[in-house]
């Protein structure tokens, strides 16, 4: 229903403010969840099993993790005039956007298969970039963004491969470069192309080096529309520069030899030229080598002559340019003589730790070239300088929306009450603490994160809390392992890096069981629950081709360690994953991808007593399942019996039955996919009556709880799509963290369904009023001959959308903490007014979407003799959808109150199925055959293509009906 009505706090709806021409229509894969519903009843059998409606089996909660690593970024200045910054972000959370009003991060590319390694920004305006945007993927594809500047546009759904016709197919894009005079594309194949028409095109340029990846692209603006080029390859591991000159009389581009590029000794990665044509010796280039170096080669003349600039603590990777103040910006340095010398910018320290730029992009805003943006680890930071005077300002609105962060571990512990816990994950941005933490509130809890202990920037890989005297007060001891095989201790809560002590360190605490000091990994950190002064972990070679690793222990809570003697005597050292203590055993999960010897794989357990270092003896579990053969990545289960096992082979059972050990093999026995790992578990401790067991396992990215109920074990696939690939899963409710970030999944709290539940039944009111209002503003326009919407319609949705009130039930915290799960194109949305409004927005285009499907666009005449067929259409299939989503949501609110584990279920698909077969019979009595076939020359929703007889046509628009269900109630998916 395409309206100008005005929300009631004054603001115009976002499906209206904006021309119509710039309304992306949207396309989802699960849209053909109810194709030939009637006359293929055998396909609601299947239906729960089709993406889109059936996967929203759990509420994702976000526990306010933000955050990641930037791989690149851009600024441009939008349609507004405002400068907008987009950014690709390392895992699955690909593009974001800055919004205009500096507030909040936006994932752009959620969803679409595949991850941005770097973005451009169209510079062919002159430097405004308010029409495209592109994004090179890690596979090589290409992907624009049309009209970027307007926010529709921004959905996942607008974005699309840019091919350039059949151009670049076969192709793979190994760097872009944004330039003035066209987008420039360097290929693994050594081509170069350009496009200027928005990707429309691509135009081979040259082929510098055949066969020789492109690295790093350079234009010099020495020519209006064909700059000089210079471009690195690697020829074999060795980096070449090439000089690309064009002529005006061949009108083509020639490649010169190879530049030497002095004082490199043949190592380097990226080339850049200063932009100005008017310095002394121009073009002025720049060759910067990899992510340490900490030296830049600078030529003049185009490479004619070269010198070396060494600045200690500055790591020359990539470089940006402010030619109005004749600056050049090096990582963390800035030169303003045209790169002779570089000085030292700010680093922002504060409470949670400090950022630093790392190897990735620097950008100048182009409406302040006093202010320069940089990727780092934790996203985007900020310099700007006032009055000489440089300051870092941290991160751009606090890398709100940002969810990338990568976590490896977690856990957490009871402190001071029932509702509050003190929670730690650790993960590639260091450690993250929690002392309020309730993940079911759907409040963001408060984090003090990223936090290093003692500036050791390695990964982290374990942790553990302890609240050692047992008082319930306070969480005393925290520990932290890295990647570097370091662990840290702090006995002050842990909350600030320099609270943590190094308790052990693999150059003198592990000499023999690794290869490389910098490549042992910490892995689970566990005490005997009967002393809490004996501690273990395990760790472990990660790096490919080596082998080592074991057990250490530790007497005094975990002040000082050493190698377990026991493991000492097993005199086999490998990576341990896991450790699990249960009935006086410690367990032990152990393997490596690349270490196929047959006892470095399975479990081991440490028998006898298990206080102190060196009792006790390490052996080897014949469980005889596929566990003895596979590696071993996560344990999980009570101190007592039963323990769970994550592992290659798939998901496994063990249980202690007087006196033995017997195992099962879950996976296999409930069909569950092992076409990758399972590598995490864990178990919930109460189960819900009447079910004696409860455990969950995670693959990929899909997560299963397994239930035995009185009638067998059963499995349920609990995790939303899309989603990442799971990393950790702890019982907190269900506490999951993923390559994205860290959320809460499960059963929701009455607060989280009781919003969601007034989202929908918001959206199904604003759906069917909307559907109705438009519908008899389209029989008006049949029988008077006017246009909708007229004024009638107009006020009837003004008072429509003035009942829509979520404030009732949803706070700006439960929203935002809900962002990632809204529906279609709210997801994201952090505050209940922006929650309303896109509410609205979806609706109207759906409602609109669907009318012009059954009557043809507004203002058009009918197809058909006197309009009866169109408006029995409407009508028939306008119920189709009221029903459909009234019966959703209901069994969605099931499924958040955990009564339901399926959606559509059995009842939805009959209630469905009723109505279409009432559609059929209405249709039947208004249309005829020569009716379908006038209608669909007229033109009917997508995909209605051919149909001839009012059964196809029928069973075409209970397919649309699907589509348009499944825009409003499932996240944005497209499809190519």
């Amino acid at each position: 229903m395409d309206s100008n009505h005005v929300k009631k706090s004054g603001r115009a709806s976002a499906a209206n403010s904006l021309p119509a021409k710039y309304r992306g229509r949207r396309r989802y894969d699960g849209g053909a969840l109810l194709r030939l519903l009637l006359l293929l009843p055998t396909i609601l059998v299947g239906l729960a099993a089709q993406p889109g409606l059936a996967s929203g089996a759990v509420v994702r909660v976000d526990l306010g993790i933000f955050g990641g690593r930037a791989t690149d970024l851009d600024a441009f200045t939008d349609y507004h005039g405002d400068t907008r910054v987009i950014a690709a972000v390392e895992g699955d959370g690909a593009g974001v956007l800055l919004n205009g009003a500096v507030t909040r991060w936006t994932p752009i590319f959620f969803g679409r298969p595949g991850e941005i390694q770097e973005v451009e920004a169209d510079r062919t305006t002159g430097g405004s970039a308010t029409d495209i945007v592109y994004a090179l993927l890690y596979d090589g594809r290409v992907f624009t963004n049309p009209s970027a500047a307007y926010s529709p546009s921004w959905s996942p759904s607008a974005w699309a491969p840019s091919t350039g016709g059949t151009t670049l197919v076969g192709e793979y894009g190994t760097t872009l470069l944004g330039h003035s005079t066209g987008t420039y594309l360097g290929t693994a194949s050594g081509a170069l192309y350009r496009t200027i028409d928005g990707g429309t095109n691509w135009t081979l340029l040259a082929t510098p080096s055949a066969g020789n990846r492109i690295v790093s692209i350079a234009a010099h603006v020495d020519h209006t529309t064909d700059p000089s080029l210079w471009v690195v390859v690697d020829v074999a591991g060795t980096p070449e520069l090439l000089p690309l000159t064009y002529s005006s009389s061949s009108l083509s581009y020639t490649t010169g030899a190879a530049i030497t590029v002095g004082g490199s000794g043949g190592v380097f990665e990226r080339v850049f030229v200063y932009p100005d044509t008017t310095i002394a010796n121009a073009p002025l280039l720049f060759v910067t080598g990899d992510s340490p170096s900490e030296s830049v080669y600078r030529g003049t003349s185009g490479g004619s002559a070269w010198s070396t600039i060494t600045s200690p603590r500055h790591y020359f990777q990539h470089m940006a340019f402010d030619l109005a103040h004749a600056r050049i910006y090096a990582a963390s340095a800035v030169s303003n003589d045209l790169g002779l010398t570089f000085t030292t910018l700010p680093t922002y320290a504060r409470l949670r730790g400090d950022i630093h730029p790392n190897d990735g992009t620097m950008v100048v805003d182009p409406n302040n070239t006093d202010r320069v943006l940089y990727a780092s680890d934790w996203f985007v930071g900020e310099y700007t300088i006032t009055a000489g005077t440089w300051a870092a300002n941290g991160e751009l609105a606090a890398n709100l929306g940002v969810m990338a962060v990568l976590v490896q571990d977690m856990h957490q512990i009871m402190d001071t009450s029932s509702t509050k816990e003190t929670f730690i994950f650790g993960g590639k941005a260091g450690i993250g603490i929690s002392n309020d933490f309730v993940s079911h509130s759907g409040a963001f809890p408060s984090w003090r994160f990223p936090i290093y202990p003692q500036d050791d920037g390695a990964p982290i890989s374990a942790t553990r809390l302890q609240d050692y005297d047992g008082d319930g007060a306070t969480m005393e001891n925290v520990f932290a392992g890295n990647n570097s095989g370091r662990v840290y201790r702090s006995t002050t809560q842990g909350r600030f890096a320099l609270s943590y002590t190094r308790v052990f360190d693999p150059l003198v605490d592990a000499v023999g069981y690794y290869e490389d000091p910098d490549r042992i990994e910490v892995r689970d950190i566990v005490e005997d629950p009967s002393s809490l002064d004996d501690m273990y972990f395990g760790f472990g070679d990660w790096d490919t081709g080596r082998v080592g690793g074991g057990v250490a222990c530790s007497t005094d809570n975990g002040a000082t360690w050493s190698i377990d003697p026991s493991w000492v005597a097993l005199a086999d050292p490998m990576k341990v994953n896991a450790l699990q203590v249960t009935n006086t055993k410690l367990w032990i999960g152990v393997g490596k991808d690349d270490d196929s010897d047959p006892n470095h794989r399975g479990l081991y357990y440490k028998g006898g007593s298990l206080a102190g270092c060196g009792t006790g003896t390490f052996y080897a579990v014949s469980t005889g399942t596929a566990i003895d053969s596979a590696i071993v990545y996560d344990l999980g289960g009570p101190t007592t019996s039963p323990i769970y096992v994550a592992s290659s082979a798939g998901l496994f059972r063990g249980e202690l039955s007087s006196g033995v050990w017997t195992w099962t093999d879950i996976s296999g026995s409930l069909g569950l996919p092992t076409a990758s790992p399972w590598r995490a578990v864990t178990y919930n401790p109460s189960p819900t009556s009447p079910c004696a067991e409860e455990f969950y396992g995670a693959t990929g990215d899909q997560i299963f709880r397994i239930r035995e109920c009185g009638s067998g074990y059963v499995s349920t696939l609990i995790s939303p799509a899309p989603f990442e690939d799971v990393h950790a899963l702890l019982w907190d409710e269900l506490v999951v963290g993923t390559a994205g970030g860290l959320w809460s999944l499960g059963h929701a709290s009455k607060d989280v369904t009781s919003c969601r539940a007034s989202f929908d039944k918001a959206r199904d009111k604003y759906m069917t009023d909307a559907t109705k209002i438009g519908l008899g503003c389209r029989v008006r326009e049949l029988e008077g001959g006017g246009t909708c919407p007229d004024s009638v319609a107009t006020a009837s949705i003004a008072k429509a959308e003035s009942r829509i009130d979520l404030s009732k039930k949803c706070s700006d915290g439960l929203v935002a903490g809900l962002s990632d799960s809204w529906d279609g194109l709210c997801r994201g949305v952090a505050n209940v007014e922006d929650l309303e409004t896109c509410l609205v927005s979806q609706v109207d285009d759906s409602a609109e979407e669907a009318l012009a499907g059954y009557f043809g666009a507004s203002g058009t005449t009918t197809a058909t003799s006197d309009g009866s067929c169109e408006e029995s259409l409407g009508k028939a299939y306008g119920r189709v959808l009221k029903i459909g989503l009234k019966a959703i949501s209901k069994c969605e609110r099931k499924i958040d109150k955990d009564k339901e584990t399926n959606c559509p279920n059995a009842e939805v698909e009959a209630l469905i199925a009723k109505q279409g077969t009432k559609a059929l019979r209405k249709i039947s009595r208004s249309c005829t055959d020569a009716n379908a076939v006038a209608l669909e020359a007229r033109g009917l929703p997508d995909g209605c293509v051919g149909v001839n007889t009012v059964a196809s046509m029928h069973a075409c628009l209970m397919d649309a009906s699907g589509e348009l269900i499944s825009a409003l109630v499932s996240p944005a998916e497209t499809e190519f």
